[in-house]
């Protein structure tokens, strides 16, 4: 998350007078038709709550400073510095520990994650004056750089101090990371370089970076502030290699822990450090403002085409809808692109994006944020769902998707956003994507038919069928459109299904929502949604309801579980017999 300097920030919001593109123009840019419209002010800060979809501010926990660098863990800890600390806080907000550095005297400090789940803290060099300001006999006290390695308890296990008197470090965010052993990996002024745990330069690699030196902020000094190429570094997984990305070149650069560069390959699209995403394991890069790009592996640089995302290491970093396609950000805006590359929309808005990732949730609900520190999302379709609009403006926001589908927004503090339906609420509160999908329905598995009736019987003239036909209590139904199958599941026509076994059925379009009902039994499922509903219970679905040419399809194992018949499923004679009598 990137602020602006808190004497900066502070004037700016005294004369901003609200840059964002009106709500209301880019709503109906989008063709929304409802609108809903809260004003929340939390601490100092203002928002505006608008959308179809309504949400809610459920909670929020104040940031005691303005923030320097914020990052989350793969513990699902979240880790933030300001100008003093370092703390630790649950996805809940619950604090769980906090360090008071010695330094308090608003240096910068940069948060990076080992690959083996530590948090190191790259403190940025300083100048402390001495005197007051103003004063011709003012003196300045250098602060060299320095390292912290904390253990996921909050403990400091490593520190040292950074020894300059051979190469400076540089004075950027984003650039620095650690090994599991903690040795530093930084640019410096002669070029990008590695600090052991005592503080001493191991290598340097000046071929990797062009440094560019800022105006001296005091005379004698002028080494002590350069400003780094370097956009983004990670350490492998296996901790056998070391990722940099130069921002002017638009290079990654691969190396051995030992400095040698073993390869360097071409970054396509536009980059932003935010945006240039690495797989859990720290094998992969993956840019996510080139749509429909590729991945360099760390091992070797060598590309690989992002064909299928499906089917590859992209699928843990490109959100998606769920049902194939995909989201990036290019030029143009959001864009959802299609497995074979071919987009099906773009959302454009007047007003630049945030650097931060995109995010989606278990329902293909895409959320992003823009340069001033508003939050969107959008429906599969590229429709505005919400806008979370920060009136102040001048900033850009971290999110985060829970498990239960509440999304976190990280600025100023943590933001908890929900929707306001409690229907939709305790749907996402399953996680149906996180879950495993259940085993397919085998033939007989619901209980075995009258073999007067069997249209499985060897004479049966449907025995051969080139597609799936039903039968219900010995007649054979003409369903319109015809059942699919999907990954080994049969699914059906919903609304044609449950009406003709006497349910009434409702669809909302804004929540994707469909509710059925036959005597007592009331039934909620979502579209993309693996988990639904009977009558409040939770009913695990083998695949989740989707949209096909504006009929919605189930699996054909809901019937039975929702309405207790006995369904039998014949895959090779492409045969399904219901039986809805006693």
């Amino acid at each position: 998350m990137k602020k602006l300097g808190l004497l900066v920030l502070i004037i700016a919001m005294l004369i901003a007078s609200g840059e964002a593109i009106p709500l209301g123009h880019a709503m109906a840019a989008q063709g929304v038709q409802k609108e809903e419209s809260t004003s929340y002010t939390l601490g100092y800060h203002h928002y505006q709550m608008t959308g179809s979809v309504p949400y809610e501010v459920a909670s929020y926990v104040p940031f005691s400073n303005y923030d320097v660098d914020f990052v989350a863990g793969a513990d699902g800890m979240f880790y933030y510095t300001d100008a003093n600390t370092i703390m630790a806080y649950t996805q809940e907000g619950t604090l769980e520990w906090t360090y008071t550095f010695p330094r308090t005297d608003s240096s910068l400090r940069f948060i990076s994650i080992t690959p083996g789940g530590q948090i190191g803290v790259y403190e940025c060099s300083a100048f402390e004056m001495v005197g007051e300001y103003g004063n011709k006999d003012n003196k300045f006290i250098y602060h060299p750089a320095k390292a912290f390695i904390f253990n996921k308890e909050g403990k400091i296990t490593i520190s040292y101090t950074l020894d300059a008197s051979v190469a400076t470090p540089t004075y950027s965010p984003r650039n620095a990371s650690f090994d599991d052993q903690g040795n530093l990996y930084v640019d410096t002024d002669k070029g990008f370089g590695s600090f052991d745990t005592s503080g001493k330069l191991r290598w340097k690699n000046a071929n990797i970076s062009v440094l560019k030196q800022s105006e001296p902020m005091v005379a004698g000094y002028s080494n002590a502030n350069y400003f780094s190429d370097i956009e983004l570094t990670y350490i492998t997984a296996k901790n056998d290699r070391v990722v940099a990305v130069n921002e002017w070149t638009g290079v990654a650069y691969g190396m051995g822990l030992d400095g040698k560069l073993l390869w360097q390959t071409p970054i396509e699209g536009e980059r932003y450090s935010s945006h240039l995403l690495v797989t859990d394991d720290h094998e992969y890069l993956l840019n996510q403002r080139n749509v429909g790009g590729s991945l360099i592996r760390s091992m070797d640089g060598k590309k690989e085409i992002i064909s299928d995302p499906e089917n590859s290491a992209a699928s843990s970093l490109i959100p998606g809808d769920g049902r194939g396609n995909y989201y990036f950000v290019d030029s143009a805006g959001i864009v959802q692109m299609n497995k074979h590359g071919v987009k099906n929309w773009t959302y454009k808005l007047g007003i630049t994006f945030g650097d931060e990732p995109l995010v989606a949730d278990s329902f293909g609900n895409v959320y992003f944020s823009d340069d001033d520190g508003s939050i969107y999302s959008l429906n599969r379709d590229g429709k505005l769902r919400f806008k979370f609009h920060y009136i102040d403006g001048y900033s850009t926001s971290d999110i985060y998707m829970k498990a239960n589908g509440d999304l976190l927004v990280m600025d100023y503090g943590i933001i908890t956003l929900r929707p306001t339906n409690k229907q939709l609420a305790d749907m996402q509160s399953g996680n149906p994507m996180a879950e495993q999908e259940g085993p397919a329905l085998t033939d007989n598995q619901a209980g075995t038919v009258d073999a007067a009736c069997d249209p499985f019987a060897s004479d049966n003239p449907y025995a051969k069928n080139t597609e799936i036909r039903i039968f219900m209590d010995c007649q054979e139904v003409d369903i319109d459109p015809k059942p699919l199958m999907n990954n080994g599941s049969v699914l059906v026509p919903l609304r044609d299904i449950f009406e003709r076994l006497g349910a009434s059925v409702s669809w909302d379009q804004g929540l994707q929502t469909i509710q059925a009902q036959k005597g007592s039994t009331k039934v909620y499922l979502q579209i993309g949604n693996k988990t639904a509903y009977s009558n409040n219970q939770k009913v695990q679905l083998n695949a989740a309801p989707q949209l096909v040419n504006g009929s919605t399809f189930v699996p054909l194992r809901f019937v039975s579980e929702v309405f207790n018949c006995k369904v039998q499923w014949n895959k090779e004679k492409l045969t399904v017999f219901i039986v809805t009598t006693s």
